[in-house]
């Protein structure tokens, strides 16, 4: 199951931004945490590669290819000096070091 914070609907809506890619590429976020699909704002360029799944108006083009096995998957917004960065985490880690702190 795929969630899209707040923080992060309020940020797409401002900047009129409708669609969200979950990649077949992932990366290792620390050490206690499953690896996490990479995450970017727009469509991708190979659509039929995709599923797509609708928050709120928000199409978020799912990598049928992905291989991520945990049952969540939260999507968020996070601020880097004056930059923003659109990142996924799992819910349920117990990883500190991803920004968001997970359930035990």
């Amino acid at each position: 199951m795929i969630s899209i914070t707040d923080e992060l609907q309020g940020y797409l809506h401002s900047k009129s931004y409708r669609y969200i890619t979950l990649k077949k590429e992932m990366k290792k976020v620390c050490c206690a945490s499953p690896p996490i699909p990479m995450v970017k704002i727009g469509r991708p360029k190979d659509i039929e590669d995709y599923h797509i799944e609708t928050i709120n108006d928000i199409q978020i083009y799912v990598h049928k290819g992905l291989q991520y096995r945990r049952p969540y998957l939260n999507v968020g917004l996070r601020k880097f000096f004056r930059f923003y960065e659109v990142y996924a985490y799992d819910p349920e880690s117990i990883c500190f070091c991803s920004g968001e702190k997970g359930h035990l």
